[in-house]
């Protein structure tokens, strides 16, 4: 995956001297990063996490790792190609899993991080398999966080953002 990451550039005349930073593109960084930075905030502080969609497309990718030893693109490729029907990982069996993984993460993050969180995510359009809760709650606006479908109720404040063909936000 091809990550590129703005914030060394961002920060270079900015005159901001307190702001550490790093770069995470899979699922032990995301624990570990986030175990640390939280281990060394206070109350005040701020964990930016940008964006924190691509943590469940991570932890997809470590299981997959883990289990099948494989990149998770070339698992479904493989699956794929066997002409396999429906989704390659199973209901119970492996989705528990993923998601008892992805709920450690969510309580490292929520729950043993004293300062503030600053959560930014992708949108996606609600679907017709959305939690109808998830439906309820965006159906003004049409679309819903990235990620894990429990991402939706995770935080306080939710902001949806959006840029207009002339550049308005």
């Amino acid at each position: 995956r091809c990550v590129i990451a703005a914030i060394d550039r961002m920060l270079e005349d900015s005159g901001l001297t307190n702001v550490k930073h790093q770069l995470v593109t899979d699922w032990e960084g995301y624990v570990n990063t986030t175990r640390d930075f939280g281990s060394k905030m206070g109350a005040d502080d701020w964990l930016v996490i940008d964006f924190i969609s691509t943590a469940w497309d991570a932890v997809q990718s470590w299981y997959v790792d883990q289990v099948h030893g494989k990149d998770l693109d070339a698992y479904f490729l493989e699956q794929r190609k066997k002409k396999a029907k429906g989704n390659p990982l199973e209901g119970d069996t492996d989705w528990g899993i993923i998601n008892k993984a992805y709920k450690a993460y969510m309580n490292i993050l929520l729950a043993n991080t004293p300062g503030h969180i600053f959560a930014t995510a992708q949108a996606k359009a609600i679907g017709d398999r959305d939690d109808p809760m998830v439906k309820q709650a965006y159906a003004g606006v049409g679309q819903r966080a990235e990620g894990q479908k429990a991402l939706a109720h995770s935080f306080h404040t939710v902001l949806y953002l959006s840029k207009t063909r002339v550049g308005e936000y």
